[in-house]
């Protein structure tokens, strides 16, 4: 860099001036060891799914959007696409991420009328399509009914025959032109309206079998796409995986209606249509008897680990709760109206404890106690 004295400004020496480079000429404004820290702290915030900087939360890029999704979803109410939508909530930790698909004209505040729907949560899409996977592997009929709905393009006797007229006058029509056309090469090109004529039946002709053919060529390939669609969804169903297949998503379904009460019509390639009844109150009530199941599998399995084996141990002395949940404490953290819950009141009802009143220890007044039978 060098000074122009006439502009009076800093300006970047092209080699027009002698150039120089010193190194180690004044003592390092950073130490290495700090820029070397500093590079590592930068990179470890790459990896990072965010970043806090000045109190705002910046977040990676969306990879949780379902892509077969993608300019498949239509709004049942209104007809127009439906897209993708991310909410998170900030929370101290990890930000906890809802992906939706809502209607287009949902969210467009300009419009004087917005269409009347509600956004759709993606898993519940997901949960829906899986559902009806596995309604179409069980359903005996739905096999017979694509095949039934693909085998309308088979010809039919008449048309049958008429191809096969078709294929006569398509030979004979080529005999006709092959003698117009010596003809006219042996008369020096004076019949040529008879090739023209001639040539543009023959067009007409082979157009008409070509419809025909590709209708046979349409049935074949609609039959064997089909036979590979069910094969996949057999294996996917059979085996239990928890993981949204979106190759069959994309496979099998052309487009899907979704209504704001979650129920979704799916149009498959084979220009057949299949509603699901279930709605996304269902599916609210389908994750909540799961979240039950749960739940209540955690407890069966608590009530037959080390700790309330240790427990009923400890119980053949007669103790009050407070002494319970200190016990129950030292090997988990588990608060007291839990403990009562989940624990006391189920060995309880199997007959394994009594309950009963007895003066607090250093008392006189009467608390519960717990003993084994």
């Amino acid at each position: 860099m060098t000074v122009d004295t006439l502009l009076s400004k800093v300006i970047r020496n092209q080699g027009e001036e002698p150039q120089y480079y010193i190194e180690n000429h004044h003592e390092a404004i950073i130490k290495s060891k700090d820029w070397d820290r500093v590079q590592d702290i930068l990179e470890e915030r790459k990896r990072n799914k965010g970043f806090i900087k000045d109190g705002h939360r910046k977040y990676e890029k969306d990879e949780m959007k379902n892509e077969a999704f993608i300019e498949k979803l239509y709004c049942g109410e209104c007809g127009y696409l439906m897209e993708h939508r991310r909410s998170i909530e900030k929370r101290t930790k990890k930000p906890y991420e809802t992906h939706f698909w809502v209607c287009c004209r949902h969210d467009q505040s300009y419009r004087k009328e917005r269409c009347d729907t509600r956004r759709i949560r993606q898993d519940y899409l997901e949960w829906n399509f899986i559902h009806f996977l596995k309604q179409i592997h069980r359903n005996p009929n739905f096999k017979n009914d694509v095949l039934h709905w693909i085998n309308r393009l088979e010809l039919t006797e008449e048309e049958q025959q008429e191809k096969i007229d078709l294929q006569e006058r398509v030979e004979a029509q080529n005999q006709a032109l092959y003698s117009a056309v010596e003809d006219c090469i042996y008369e020096n090109g004076h019949n040529t309206q008879l090739v023209d004529k001639l040539t543009e039946e023959l067009v007409e002709l082979h157009d008409r079998l070509k419809h025909f053919s590709e209708r046979e060529r349409r049935v074949e390939h609609e039959r064997k796409m089909f036979k590979e669609i069910m094969k996949k969804v057999s294996k996917y169903v059979e085996g239990e995986s928890e993981e949204f297949p979106d190759d069959l998503f994309q496979e099998f379904i052309s487009r899907a209606e979704v209504c704001k009460d979650g129920k979704v019509t799916y149009h498959l390639i084979f220009e057949l249509e299949q509603e699901m009844l279930e709605t996304y109150a269902d599916y609210v009530e389908f994750k909540r008897q799961q979240k039950k199941q749960k739940t209540k599998g955690k407890h069966e399995a608590l009530l037959k680990g080390p700790e309330v084996e240790e427990l009923l141990v400890f119980c053949e002395e007669p103790r009050d709760l407070k002494e319970i949940v200190s016990f129950m404490n030292e090997r988990m953290v588990i608060s007291d109206s839990h403990i009562f819950q989940v624990i006391l009141r189920p060995l309880i009802k199997q007959g394994k404890m009594q309950r009963f009143k007895a003066p607090e220890k250093g008392g006189t007044r009467k608390v519960f106690h717990y003993r084994i039978k």
